[in-house]
């Protein structure tokens, strides 16, 4: 297998259990009304998702214009097809930051859990936030990356669909 290959296949397979886990904590913390947990050990029937990412659930909004202004990831992730292709700001918090291996889950394995340099926005810090709207952000391999916490504003390329979004900072 060629090294792109493998990069990219260890990429997917990190963002599916990022997003399995964020799924599992969030099905754990709300429940629709009249339900319940199920004790310790009982096996339950969970309604299967639909096909597509998560992310093809929430909305997707046409833009009029885009704005010179920092937009909120909100904003962003809620008009990503129509910001496909665009310039713009961003203005968030840094909740995640994959440009320093040792930010990465698991610093051993870089090589396959962190080969190209991200960071994660969001508009909070909020430990309970929706994990869908965290923003990607690909760095260049020079970028030191930024403090988990920190409020930054980059302006870069949005890359949306319905089906989801990257951010690719500009320098």
């Amino acid at each position: 297998m060629n090294k792109k290959l493998a990069i990219s296949l260890a990429v997917l397979v990190t963002v599916l259990l990022v997003v399995i886990y964020a799924d599992q904590n969030n099905a754990r913390k709300t429940l629709p009304q009249g339900l319940a947990p199920s004790p310790p050990g009982t096996i339950t029937t969970i309604k299967p998702e639909t096909p597509g990412s998560a992310l093809g659930t929430y909305p997707d909004q046409p833009v009029s214009s885009v704005s010179s202004s920092a937009m909120s990831i909100k904003y962003l992730i809620d008009h990503r097809s129509a910001l496909d292709g665009k310039t713009v700001m961003v203005k968030g918090f840094v909740v995640g930051n994959w440009a320093d291996a040792r930010n990465c889950p698991n610093p051993d394995l870089v090589e396959l859990l962190c080969p190209q340099p991200f960071v994660f926005l969001s508009d909070s810090t909020d430990t309970n936030r929706h994990p869908y709207y965290d923003l990607q952000v690909r760095l260049n391999e020079s970028d030191p990356g930024y403090l988990i916490g920190q409020t930054v504003t980059i302006r870069g390329v949005v890359e949306g669909s319905k089906e989801g979004v990257m951010f690719i900072k500009l320098y």
